[in-house]
């Protein structure tokens, strides 16, 4: 079976261009095995020249990035303990409208931070 490559993203052609820096390679040399190697898609022997400027500058060019996930809820617990032990028999949307968060936030907080449901 054979692997035919026809595009590879912007972030990979760094990352591939970061590694030749760190083994050594100039921007020359970068820029000829990476033409070897993946022929016309590779990046240009100028852009390669502004990347080798961003690494001495900074000593990386690709850093994992952080995602920002959904605050965490808190508080919240008690105060659906407490209702909930009041009423048994209210709804999750009534629950919803009572601390004016969503549903699914309610009922995630249920699930995981209670023993209801």
């Amino acid at each position: 079976m054979t692997v035919q490559l026809n595009q590879l993203d912007f972030l990979k052609f760094r990352v591939l261009v970061e590694d030749r820096f760190m083994i050594g390679f100039d921007n020359q040399q970068t820029f000829d095995s990476l033409r070897g190697q993946y022929g016309g898609i590779s990046p240009e022997l100028q852009t390669i020249k502004n990347i080798h400027v961003k690494y001495n500058q900074e000593k990386n060019i690709v850093s994992k990035g952080m995602i920002p996930k959904r605050p965490k809820h808190t508080g919240l617990r008690p105060r659906i303990v407490e209702t909930l032990q009041a009423s048994l028999h209210i709804s999750l949307r009534r629950l919803a409208d009572t601390f004016q968060k969503d549903k699914k936030t309610i009922k995630s907080i249920m699930q995981n931070e209670t023993d209801y449901i």
